[in-house]
């Protein structure tokens, strides 16, 4: 007598047969690449993606005809080792092109920019002298507490002396007029003799101790401008390398404000800009 198989038996045996051809962990002899290997090829290159399909049907094919398998899979593996040499070798002008890609876009893109000024003894002179960064990444991360966040790339001196002044410094804001773009500029040619004597010419100021508050106590030095939109006192609280920046999360203490008639200088396409104080349309 014949036994008849119920579909749903037919299904399980199905299912077992193509179970243990996919998830077994010994080595098989079918040359068909295992799932594992094709998603890690996968994520490679369209290209390796290509040459797994089309290896993986021109091997099923051998097997229904019959034909030997093993100078098959012996060329499939020279040709996927291949494949990948040539995967490895463009992966730095890939990675080139994605920088080339990213630094086009950012540069399209406005940024607030401000100046970040610490207190800070020369070791020569042995006066304090007025240290300080412009800088282009800041920006809020929570308002409780008000918090803030901008990068500095390593080594800076304006890092070290924040981090030598138990994370005190101080962020100026400045209106996209007048000579706002003179003073930024004071502070993105490093920091030396040279331009601590023209910050002290031009709008700097350095406190000394009878003017600091006794609340606070910070002596970073402060910008005095007629366009001064806010300046505010910071104590760092996060520091969290990234590549070769470091990127400085600080609360801020206090924040005194000053001309409110436009809006904050701002850097694209390698330029200060004023942002347009209308919507668009």
């Amino acid at each position: 007598m014949t036994l008849v198989q119920r579909p749903g038996s037919r299904f399980f045996a199905a299912f077992y047969r193509w179970n243990r051809c996919t998830q077994r962990t010994s080595p098989c002899p079918c040359p068909c690449p295992r799932p594992l290997q094709a998603r890690h090829l996968l994520r490679h290159t369209a290209t390796s993606a290509a040459l797994l399909l089309r290896s993986y049907h021109t091997t099923c094919c051998l097997r229904r005809e019959g034909a030997s398998t093993h100078t098959h899979s012996h060329s499939l593996t020279q040709e996927l080792e291949r494949s990948s040499a040539t995967d490895a070798s463009s992966i730095p002008k890939i990675e080139a092109l994605l920088k080339d890609d990213v630094r086009n876009l950012m540069r399209r893109v406005p940024c607030c920019v401000a100046i970040a000024t610490v207190a800070h003894v020369d070791s020569e002179s042995g006066e304090n002298v007025p240290m300080g960064i412009a800088v282009s990444s800041l920006s809020t991360v929570t308002l409780d507490p008000p918090t803030i966040s901008f990068n500095i790339k390593e080594p800076s001196q304006t890092l070290n002396a924040i981090r030598a002044a138990q994370g005190s410094f101080r962020v100026h804001w400045l209106a996209a007029k007048g000579d706002s773009v003179p003073i930024i500029q004071q502070f993105t040619q490093g920091n030396n003799p040279d331009a601590y004597l023209l910050r002290r010419q031009r709008h700097v100021y350095i406190p000394q101790e009878q003017d600091r508050s006794t609340a606070a106590a910070f002596s970073a030095p402060r910008i005095r401008a007629d366009n001064l939109i806010a300046a505010a006192e910071c104590v760092l609280t996060h520091q969290l390398p990234v590549g070769d920046h470091i990127i400085l999360v600080a609360q801020i203490k206090s924040l005194e404000m000053g001309d409110q008639s436009g809006f904050a200088m701002a850097y694209v396409d390698g330029s200060y800009r004023a942002v347009a104080n209308g919507p668009e349309n």
